[in-house]
């Protein structure tokens, strides 16, 4: 049994024609150097390609584990083919992924993939992860925003799970009832590994909501999309001058036009100081992404200095002290703060590097640095937070602060 589920026709100076579904055929025609090339499990996706006149080959693989997989949506990506679909594959062979989370739970967990179908063998899998919690999850289409520097794969599907993922600022943020509910979800595969999710959220009201469909209204990042689905919910949420805004019988469809959250590059501010340590962050502010900070002191002969970072994840910054955990606290004698430690969440020590050179007049100088990458959390609002990150230089042999130094990190306009 073999069954044909996605298809997409793309024409611009070529036509792509590219299906996929599922099947339980041994022998499904796959093409050489396919990342999969044989079946895994009972049932297992599959992904083609066709050329423009449909009487060639030019790619083909199965996609699975050796559980259930079944393919339902798919878009053309930036480098690749993106689908998506359910995996019951939780023992034995599991579903092939790069980055993210394991098997949540229940007996289905929805999946996204991009393939590459000019590479050859493991090269083809560019990006795969699951997406689901303890219940019953599944991708049902998919669609691709372009971006720059990179793109967003954008997910429907239908969920019980009362712990699926879901990001700060979501349109509905919870499982509405103990019945299905459909979900949206938007990843930004070049993010860092596990990182990936940028926005999502659930979709439903009180009875059994599920979303099969998802279409761009325009191609990039951040364009509007429409969704469609089936629901039994007598409250399920309507717009003003609908077409329908009751339910009119036991289930009915559902369309409805969704903005896509674009993050607001934020703002990386110095906190005033006198301390002689030069520490700056770079990089755009950007939910998903890093900061990178680096710090530099010079001293007059060769110290044993130690370094440490603190960081504050809250919604505001307070410079009001910390107290700090061993060894650093022991070292630290009351009053010896050229400037307050941050209120922190994560404290921890930092690689330090340094040079040593005489100077004319035959004293030696020593430059001490380092530096770390911060990750701006997806578990944040999209906009109005901040967090504050410092760094902390410490003489470990005289027992003093030598220097600390922090900067404000401010995401979209508080």
């Amino acid at each position: 049994m073999t069954a044909s589920e996605g298809a997409c026709i793309v024409s611009n100076t070529d036509i792509v024609v590219c299906g996929c579904g599922w099947t339980d055929s041994a022998n499904f025609p796959t093409s050489p150097g396919a990342v999969q090339p044989a079946l895994s499990g009972g049932i297992d996706g599959f992904v083609c390609q066709l050329s423009s006149g449909l009487d060639q080959l030019i790619y083909s693989t199965y996609l699975g584990g050796a559980g259930t997989e079944l393919i339902q949506g798919l878009a053309l990506a930036q480098g690749g083919i993106l689908v998506g679909g359910w995996t019951s594959a939780v023992t034995g062979t599991q579903f092939p992924v790069t980055t993210g989370p394991t098997y949540a739970g229940g007996i289905w967990d929805g999946f996204l993939t991009i393939l590459d179908p000019t590479a050859s063998g493991p090269a083809q899998l560019l990006w795969s992860r699951l997406y689901g919690g303890s219940g019953d999850d599944g991708v049902t289409d998919v669609a691709w925003q372009l971006g720059l520097p990179a793109g967003r794969a954008i997910a429907v599907g239908v969920t019980n799970s009362t712990n699926l993922p879901i990001t700060g600022g979501a349109f509905q943020p919870s499982l509405a009832s103990g019945a299905y509910d459909g979900f949206l979800a938007n990843f930004e595969p070049s993010l860092w590994s596990g990182h990936d999710l940028v926005h999502g959220s659930y979709f439903g009201a009180a009875g059994r909501d599920e979303v099969f469909a998802v279409e761009l209204i325009g191609p990039l990042v951040g364009d509007e999309v429409l969704v469609a689905g089936v629901t039994t919910s007598v409250a399920m949420p309507t717009t003003a001058g609908a077409y329908a805004s009751a339910l009119q019988g036991p289930s009915d469809v559902f369309v409805a036009r969704l903005a896509m959250p674009v993050d607001v590059p934020g703002s990386i501010q110095p906190v005033p100081s006198n301390c002689g340590l030069s520490l700056t962050c770079g990089g755009t502010p950007l939910i998903g992404h890093s900061v990178r900070c680096s710090f530099a002191m010079t001293t007059q002969g060769p110290t044993n200095l130690m370094a440490w970072i603190a960081i504050d994840l809250g919604s505001s910054v307070a410079w009001n002290g910390l107290p700090l955990p061993q060894p650093l606290h022991a070292i630290l004698p009351v009053g010896a703060f050229c400037q307050q430690v941050v209120a922190a969440d994560i404290v921890q020590p930092v690689a330090m590097g340094a040079s040593c050179w005489m100077d004319p007049w035959s004293m030696w100088m020593c430059q001490h640095h380092g530096s770390w990458e911060l990750l701006i959390p997806h578990s944040i609002g999209l906009v109005g937070w901040s967090l504050g990150t410092q760094a902390i230089l410490v003489d470990a042999s005289s027992g003093g602060v030598l220097v600390s130094d922090g900067v404000r990190i401010t995401i979209g306009n508080p």
